[in-house]
């Protein structure tokens, strides 16, 4: 996870332990006092709500130019600034320059589109994939899904039929 100098820290307090005559009541009190559950929400995440265009297996025609656009929404607690990119994590470039701009700032809660532009397919017929992330000014990439590892997909299949 990326430092994020602007979210609010939180303190949880660490039971002590108590001294007891019964080892086995002050470690259940122990236990008790232990919160089982992740506290709060990480800065910097977001889910993958749907593509809005150009689903997985669309299929289009050699050098095709298109814009592919996802719906995302900032599941986080730190906002994301303009400073921000989509950045390519994996597989084909499409012609692009592997990156892509956050339009605006996007507070926690918030839902917004993201699109890489001026993308062109292969010129070969085949199935091609791409994945993007979200990149932190500092350069941290962050996904969604467990452990935020998942980039936004493409899969397009180039072909002349």
């Amino acid at each position: 996870q990326p430092a994020c100098p602007v979210c609010p820290t939180q303190i949880v307090v660490a039971p002590t332990a108590v001294a007891t005559a019964n080892p086995t009541e002050a470690a259940a009190e122990l236990t008790a006092a232990v919160p089982t559950e992740e506290v709060g929400a990480k800065c910097f995440q977001f889910d993958f709500l749907g593509d809005v265009n150009y689903p997985p297996g669309t299929i289009v025609k050699p050098g095709t130019k298109f814009d592919k656009t996802w719906t995302v929404k900032n599941t986080g607690t730190c906002k994301w600034t303009v400073e921000y990119d989509l950045v390519l994590a994996g597989g084909e470039a499409f012609g692009t320059n592997k990156r892509g701009d956050i339009p605006r700032e996007v507070v926690p809660g918030d839902t917004i589109e993201l699109t890489i532009p001026n993308m062109t397919a292969p010129m070969t017929e085949g199935t091609y994939y791409s994945y993007w992330m979200l990149a932190a000014p500092d350069g941290a990439r962050i996904g969604y899904g467990p452990g935020q590892q998942w980039g936004l997909g493409i899969q397009l299949v180039v072909s002349n039929n």
